[in-house]
């Protein structure tokens, strides 16, 4: 007489691997690659506050976290140092790398972020057809 097999276990599902968005250098960009703009750096030029402070003028720079860091964009065209980028919406526009850090998304995050950003739009009014307006009767008056 065989002893029963214990009752093997359900075989857990492996969760997906978690890829992290990585700084990126403008050398390593190619065209197809997903990116968003981690920090836009400024210029601000310093100048004495009154008669009194005698330091000189000098440059200063400083960073900030832009609106719509994290939001997709695909490399369409390169021409060190500026990027040619396409938005969620289909709209085009440029990156200058010397006044923005980038970050390189996933390509399969970067590809499914566009899909569900681009499903989360309002619909667009067609601007082709004309509005309805009111017909204005030119005859008799009702009486």
């Amino acid at each position: 007489m065989q002893a029963a097999n214990p009752a093997q276990p359900a075989p857990q599902p492996v969760a997906p691997a978690v890829e992290a968005a990585r700084p990126v250098a403008a050398e390593d960009l190619r065209v197809g690659d997903y990116v968003t703009v981690a920090h836009t750096h400024f210029q601000v030029l310093l100048t004495p506050d009154g008669p009194g402070d005698h330091h000189a003028p000098r440059v200063d720079r400083l960073t900030a976290k832009p609106v719509g860091t994290g939001r997709p964009r695909k490399v369409v065209a390169i021409a060190l140092p500026y990027l040619l980028v396409e938005l969620i919406n289909g709209k085009h526009t440029t990156i200058d790398l010397r006044t923005h850090s980038l970050l390189k998304l996933p390509e399969a995050f970067g590809r499914l972020a566009t899909q569900r950003l681009k499903a989360n739009r309002p619909p667009k009014d067609d601007a082709k057809t004309p509005k309805k307006r009111k017909k204005h009767h030119k005859g008799k008056k009702r009486q």
